[in-house]
């Protein structure tokens, strides 16, 4: 019709010809840009063809509900969509499928137009057939709802209830919208008309930013009082929040694209079933409590705060800083945002059971903070986990102790956790475990920094993971002391240390097939540590520091294959305690590092100490024993000892049953006493330096009356005090 009118537009004058084509346009913007489903004619009810306005509601989407008063089979009832009124019906613009004979696939289905054939289809000029419904159940009630597009193809929904549905009268929200503040939970209450019939929920679904994205959430069940809860984690500070409630005959939440067309009844600001706004609610800042007790006091006890602490949140920061020492019980399994103490407080933590305390991001800056001069403990009978989680941060520069129970400190992200300059951790006697483990726990979760130390009185290994993975990192300059006799829960193999100190007396007995490092070692309290390192040679474990090892205890090398080594650039060892290299087990001093021998060594059977670097035996240490005492080429000996370097018997620096000192090796004597050079001095040496350093006349070094030293192929240095040559020759080669 419409080409037939444009045909005859261009026979027209020119006045009369736009007249004629603007009611054509107005005629044709009124019928399709404009046109929505407004009206359902069906035979749902009882078989007659029965036409019914649409209300609009929230999402766009237009419904009416209809109960059939009689059945009938599948494909004997229809149903159109078209615009106007009931009373007026214009089926010119119809919603409808393209022919006849098409039954939507189902009832309490999601009908998508553009793969369907039985649909809500767009149609002009009286296009389209009826389409058909599956079979009618007499008393049954059925829901249609269409979507609002004004000339494209709709989605739409059959729902089929048994039941009438439910009215939503009524909803309110606590804390009320002008009081909501970052991290605090929303609870949501609405009352309905009569008790839900299953499978009939009533839903809440919110959002942050205008149901671009929404989450939807099931309210309680029971009775005609319903709750339901927008979490404390999505109320950020500024966030605008809407939301609204529904009901449906789906037990699980439809996807939020599919919420409207599984909406039976909707309830907003303006009531159920009305296209008016949401609730609405702008989220304030974060909340910050301050302690206000000394002594012994609940946490759960909002008056214990600075201020009142009604409604607990996730992103609440909670403030200790009154220079008192209190004792915080009844800890509540609890999500908050920040825990904070300083001004020389003592806050001792006890659980009310075996709860869980998650620090969230609630804080710029370190959300777990204990400062210099205040610490945080863990003193109750039950486990208290402490864990910051993920995005959030500890940074404790004070000191924190977990005494009793299974008490753990657990960080969700590396570095989470970082021990700082001059902090520490105490593992106490009363607590058993890792305690740095736990669910949540993550490698290298947990630092301590230079400066920092961890004391283990008790527990298991606090690294946990197996090798190479740590939950705990020991950074340079950090301290380790272990204080459990026998060292138990120490772990040596693939572990690195800074500074480990072992004081828990018994004999630790250490071994494995990893390579253990270690900055400096201290043992003392009567400890014995054996070094049982196994493996090929290739497995080195290394000591890069200074050796101390106290009277009564004991360092004892004693694995077979893989070697230690005394790698440092100038470590001392020293100590009156007991130094033993076993059998099997090789000690290295390599190539440019400088060892300080300051305490006798045993070296037993086969056992070996190897020299490539620089030895400095100090007055009065000898290195004794069945083994095997060996300087490589271009190595170095330093002796202190007023006997010397005797090639064979039980005198001078070194008396072990094997003795390697090469002619291409270098020579110092460096004691502070008259010494001789002894029979071990070589013939010919590489380098013979005299760096006695004794008070004249007691600053001599002496050639051995049996020895003479009648070449050197480099060089003699006389550094400090005075060589006699015993009337022995002593030649320096040119350029020596």
């Amino acid at each position: 019709m419409k080409n037939s009118l444009l045909k005859r537009v261009v026979s027209l004058d020119p006045l009369h010809t736009l007249s004629l084509l603007l009611l054509l346009f107005m005629t044709f913007v009124s019928e399709n840009s404009y046109a929505q489903p407004t009206v359902l004619g069906t035979q749902v009810a009882n078989g007659s063809y029965v036409t019914y306005d649409l209300v609009t509601r929230g999402g766009g989407v237009r419904f009416v509900r209809i109960n059939a008063t009689s059945g009938a089979a599948t494909g004997l009832r229809n149903w159109e969509f078209a615009t106007g009124t009931a009373a007026s019906t214009n089926y010119a613009t119809n919603w409808r499928p393209y022919t006849s004979g098409q039954t939507i696939s189902g009832y309490n289905a999601y009908i998508d137009p553009t793969s369907i054939l039985a649909s809500a289809r767009y149609n002009t000029a009286s296009g389209g057939q009826s389409g058909l419904l599956p079979a009618v159940l007499s008393g049954s009630y059925y829901t249609f709802i269409v979507g609002g597009n004004n000339a494209a193809n709709n989605f739409m929904s059959v729902l089929s209830t048994t039941y009438n549905p439910k009215n939503i009268t009524g909803a309110s929200q606590s804390p009320v919208a002008a009081s909501v503040g970052a991290g605090q939970p929303v609870t949501v209450t609405t009352t309905i008309s009569a008790t839900l019939t299953s499978p009939e929920t009533v839903f809440l679904r919110y959002s942050n930013d205008g149901f671009t994205t929404s989450t939807i959430t099931a309210f309680s069940t029971a009775g005609t009082t319903l709750t339901a809860t927008i979490p404390g984690a999505f109320n950020t500070a500024g966030a605008n929040i809407s939301y609204y409630i529904f009901s449906s005959n789906q037990s699980t939440a439809p996807s939020a694209a599919q919420a409207d067309y599984f909406s039976l009844n909707i309830y907003n600001a303006s009531g159920q079933n009305v296209s008016g706004s949401n609730y609405t609610y702008t989220v304030g800042a974060i909340p910050t409590y301050t302690w206000n007790q000394t002594g012994t006091a609940s946490w759960a006890t909002g008056t214990n705060w600075t201020p009142t602490r009604t409604l607990p949140g996730v992103l609440d920061n909670m403030i200790f800083n009154n220079a008192a020492t209190t004792t915080v019980t009844s800890i509540p399994v609890e999500t908050i945002g920040g825990l904070l103490v300083s001004g020389n407080t003592t806050v001792n933590l006890q659980p009310a059971g075996a709860n869980a305390l998650t620090i969230s991001n609630g804080v710029t800056g370190a959300d777990l903070s204990v400062a210099s001069g205040s610490a945080l403990n863990a003193t109750g009978a039950s486990a208290l986990a402490l864990t910051v989680a993920t995005g959030a941060t500890g940074s404790i520069t004070g000191s924190m102790n977990f005494n009793t129970s299974a008490n753990t400190l657990i960080a969700t992200d590396a570095s989470g956790i970082t021990f700082n300059n001059g902090s520490s951790f105490t593992q106490g006697t009363g607590n058993s475990g890792s305690v740095f483990g736990g669910t949540g726990a993550t490698t290298s979760g947990v630092v301590f920094a230079l400066g920092s130390t961890f004391n283990q009185n008790a527990g298991s290994n606090p690294f946990q993971k197996t090798v190479p993975a740590s939950i705990v990192v020991f950074q340079t300059g950090s301290n380790y002391v272990h204080n459990i006799a026998g060292g138990s829960g120490l772990a040596f193999s693939g572990r690195t240390y800074s500074n480990l100190s072992l004081i828990g007396g018994g004999t630790a007995t250490l071994s494995g097939g990893n390579p253990v490092y270690i900055d400096n070692l201290s043992v003392s309290n009567n400890t014995v540590l054996n070094i049982g390192m196994t493996g090929t040679v290739a497995s080195i474990s290394s000591i890069n520091g200074n050796i101390s090892v106290a009277s009564g205890s004991t360092f004892n090398a004693n694995g077979t294959g893989a070697s230690i080594q005394f790698n440092g650039a100038s470590q001392t060892i020293s100590g009156t305690g007991a130094y033993t290299i076993a059998t099997g087990q090789t000690i290295n001093i390599p190539s440019g590092k400088v060892t300080a021998l300051q305490s006798n060594m045993t070296i037993t059977g086969t056992g070996s100490l190897a020299i490539s670097g620089t030895i400095d035996l100090a007055p009065g240490v000898v290195v004794s024993g069945t083994g095997i005492f060996g300087l490589a080429a271009a190595a170095t000996l330093r002796t202190g000892n007023t006997a010397g370097l005797a090639s064979s018997g039980a005198t001078g620096s070194v008396q072990t049953t094997t003795r390697t000192l090469p002619t291409t090796s270098n020579y110092v004597y460096n004691g502070v006493a008259n010494q001789i050079t002894g029979t071990g001095l070589p013939a010919t040496v590489n380098t013979l330096t005299i760096n006695n350093t004794g008070t004249s006349p007691n600053n001599i070094v002496t050639l051995t009356a049996i020895t003479a030293i009648t070449a050197t192929s480099g060089s003699l240095t006389l550094t400090a005090g005075k060589l006699d040559l015993n009337a022995k020759q002593l030649t320096i080669p040119a350029g020596g």
